[in-house]
């Protein structure tokens, strides 16, 4: 008699694979990666404001006039390039980021300006928008991944007031691997329905704010309303 039965058969059980994304596809989502790119340089984006945005603005002077009074808010503004150019038009300006050295550097230098930003900080992949707060929404070069965008932009039309506006440029990366993420007009005037585009363009453009939007980049230019 074996004094060592054999052993049952050992039964194996198939665990379903998660397939992880490399911890680095996603880094610029973080806001260690951020502070760190607004302490290496002075302005990582320079001091102006983005030229797509002045001219829309400027489009919009014709129909509202002055602007004193209207409420602007800048998804992810960074140093502030776009908020203080807004706040010395007269715009009452809110702006968001999750970076502490961007914020206090746009603090700075909007006092420098002699205007005020309400900037408090906000990581935007859990944002919600006040209801019905908002004359214009601006998003410059603002890249989140596709499920925090879809969320936000699909409550663009619940923040924003009657006829007010959405303006947006973003890097366009048609490719598989990233269209998610850089998406063109086609899909972001889906993700901002019931917005309607007033303008919207996919272009390569030359790019010269600061030290990090330099040269030829493929964008998405778009100005939404929303109607009455």
């Amino acid at each position: 008699m074996n004094p060592h039965p054999p052993k049952p058969p050992e039964t194996t059980v198939n665990v379903p694979r998660v397939k992880e994304k490399p911890s680095s596809v996603f880094k610029n989502t973080q806001a260690q990666y951020w502070d760190e790119r607004y302490q290496s340089v002075p302005w990582a984006y320079g001091q102006e404001p983005n030229d797509f945005l002045l001219q829309e603005v400027e489009s919009l002077g014709s129909l509202w006039g002055n602007f004193s009074g209207r409420r602007v808010l800048c998804l992810a503004d960074g140093e502030g390039r776009n908020g203080v150019h807004l706040a010395r038009l007269g715009f009452t300006v809110t702006c968001l980021d999750f970076s502490n050295q961007a914020r206090a550097k746009a603090l700075r230098w909007a006092e420098q300006c002699g205007v005020e930003l309400d900037y408090p900080l906000v990581d935007l992949n859990g944002y919600e928008f006040e209801p019905q707060a908002w004359d214009l929404i601006v998003s410059i070069f603002f890249q989140p991944p596709a499920p925090t965008r879809e969320r936000l932009y699909a409550g663009l039309s619940h923040a924003l007031k009657d006829q007010g506006r959405f303006i947006l440029e973003a890097k366009h990366d048609s490719t598989n691997a990233k269209s998610e993420r850089y998406p063109g007009g086609l899909t972001l005037q889906q993700n901002i329905k019931p917005l309607q585009a007033v303008r919207v363009k996919d272009c390569v453009r030359t790019l010269n704010e600061g030290p990090f939007h330099q040269g030829s980049h493929q964008v998405t230019q778009l100005h939404a309303q929303k109607m009455a």
